[in-house]
């Protein structure tokens, strides 16, 4: 049965409608606790381990990758495998951001009892601000909505397009600027990626900042990881653009010339 398209686009808006709305709905719920949790992932000495399970678990796996790629060391930890033996890899000097929309999923409750013992500090991105992970959560970001986006309002939609809004924008406003930026000291090393490492390409990367050739480092002294990134674009671009130049140059030369300049390179 071929679908009425009218009706599907139909249905497509009024799904896209519901979840802007359960979006827009957290602005007037954010309070000081939203700002608590942000101090509390920019102080801690270790990582942040976000835990969740089903559709929040991916939620919260979106949510790790995005801190890890940002500056914050984050992991994630199911927390079914938690309870068989994962939960040796939670340290106190870490915290815990557990992603649910009930507050109640069993796997995930029967586990807090052992990161309150531990000291371990505990953040809950929840719809249930009555819940047991609420009860238990040091500090408590409110991502209820009216109702899902499935027909039989049972399938989550609206509800994971909050928990991964809140989750980012946690992110973002450790990412807002210098005076909030996780700082991070330390070099990058950029490793010659190739055994013709021409003196063209060696000369470019002389320039930036460093050593050059075959399995040696250029470093670059980073203090944030807005840095890092704009590094690690400059010595990528410089890499490809000599490296293409070079090419250019060995194809116009005799083969016996592209021999001698690579027994140089070695």
């Amino acid at each position: 049965m071929i679908p009425d398209p009218a009706n599907a686009l139909r249905l497509a808006r009024e799904t896209l409608d519901i979840e802007a709305e359960a979006i827009s709905g957290l602005k007037a719920r954010l309070n000081n606790g939203f700002a608590r949790a942000v101090d509390m992932m920019l102080a801690v000495k270790g990582r942040v381990v976000v835990m969740g399970m089903g559709k929040s678990g991916h939620i919260g796996r979106k949510i790790a990758a995005t801190l890890a790629s940002t500056g914050t060391p984050a992991m994630f930890v199911h927390p079914a495998e938690a309870s068989h033996g994962d939960l040796g890899m939670i340290k106190s000097v870490d915290l815990v951001l557990a992603v649910s929309n009930s507050g109640e999923s069993e796997e995930l409750t029967s586990i807090l009892p052992v990161l309150k013992r531990q000291g371990v500090p505990l953040i809950a991105i929840t719809g249930g601000a009555a819940s047991t992970l609420a009860r238990h959560a040091d500090v408590t970001i409110d991502s209820g909505v009216d109702r899902e986006a499935c027909p039989l309002n049972l399938a989550p939609t609206a509800s994971t397009t909050a928990q991964l809004a809140l989750g980012e924008q946690v992110q973002v406003r450790i990412d807002a600027g210098p005076d909030s930026l996780r700082t991070i000291a330390g070099t990058i090393t950029w490793i010659a990626p190739s055994a013709e490492f021409t003196p063209t390409v060696a000369a470019n990367l002389d320039a930036s900042g460093g050593r050059s050739g075959v399995g040696s480092a250029s470093t670059f002294h980073c203090d944030s990881i807005r840095e890092v990134c704009g590094a690690t674009r400059s010595l990528s671009t410089k890499w490809t653009a000599a490296t293409r130049a070079t090419a250019g140059r060995n194809r116009r030369r005799p083969n016996s010339a592209r021999a001698r300049t690579s027994r140089v390179s070695r």
